[in-house]
């Protein structure tokens, strides 16, 4: 019975979080974690979070109660969460703890496919931040099989492939993999990854700068500034507004 009030709180809380429902997430999150304070599920879920509305001391709380009681088998999530965290802040804080992690995770025989997609993803969003080209497209050939999905809470399979093509250099691609990002995040309903998706698709088309890309670059980022606006996604707000900066100066 208590088992089933876990699994329930983290459906609830993993739901609320894809939808933009910050208060429904924070609620549903305290419930859970009191019944299992070192629950991985909740606490990464819960520093992402935090982090994504740029509580970023509360996130860091939950981040090193998270990584003191975290096993191998949480850890594949753990990874890309610390990633998406840098991908946040800027900041490239412990990328090294999470690319250990997850290859390590990948090292275990067998490892089962649900565990290995969460360690491939936080690799690739390290690879696409250290800008390496060689294991963006090693990364791209694994997850072209898995369009149409989203990892956990934090990325669409469509805009991973997106920023992986992005730092390939291969740009016409990306922009058809950003435009599936947003397709499927408007379908969903996954308004914070359809903010971040507008923001970095915003970015690769800056980038290319062929004919129409930055008027269609503002344009998108207007969209995005209006989601995180009203989800107060305070982090992507800032870089929003700087990259309009940037565009119209």
């Amino acid at each position: 019975m208590a088992s089933d009030r876990r699994r329930l709180r983290m459906v609830v809380t993993t739901l609320a979080c894809l939808e933009g429902d910050w208060k429904q997430g924070r609620e549903s999150s305290d419930r859970g974690l009191e019944m299992s304070p070192l629950n991985p599920q909740l606490l990464e879920t819960r520093v992402l979070l935090e982090y994504e509305t740029g509580e970023f001391g509360q996130g860091e709380v939950y981040l090193e109660r998270l990584l003191r009681g975290a096993d191998l088998r949480a850890s594949s999530r753990t990874c890309m969460a610390i990633a998406t965290i840098a991908w946040i802040t800027g900041m490239p804080d412990r990328l090294e703890i999470a690319e250990a992690t997850a290859e390590a995770v990948l090292s275990e025989q067998p490892v089962i496919p649900n565990i290995a997609i969460n360690a491939k993803a936080g690799l690739a969003l390290i690879a696409v931040q250290k800008g390496d080209q060689p294991a963006s497209a090693e990364h791209y050939a694994y997850f072209l099989e898995q369009r149409g999905t989203m990892i956990w809470t934090l990325s669409s399979v469509d805009r991973l492939l997106g920023l992986l093509s992005q730092t390939m250099g291969e740009l016409d691609p990306s922009a058809e993999h950003f435009e599936d990002a947003l397709a499927f995040c408007r379908k969903a309903g996954y308004r914070p990854e359809l903010a971040g998706s507008f923001c970095d698709y915003s970015d690769m088309l800056r980038d290319r700068d062929a004919a129409g890309d930055r008027a269609k670059a503002i344009a998108l980022l207007d969209e995005s500034l209006s989601i995180s606006s009203e989800l107060d996604m305070r982090p992507l707000m800032e870089r929003v507004l700087a990259r309009k900066l940037e565009l119209q100066g």
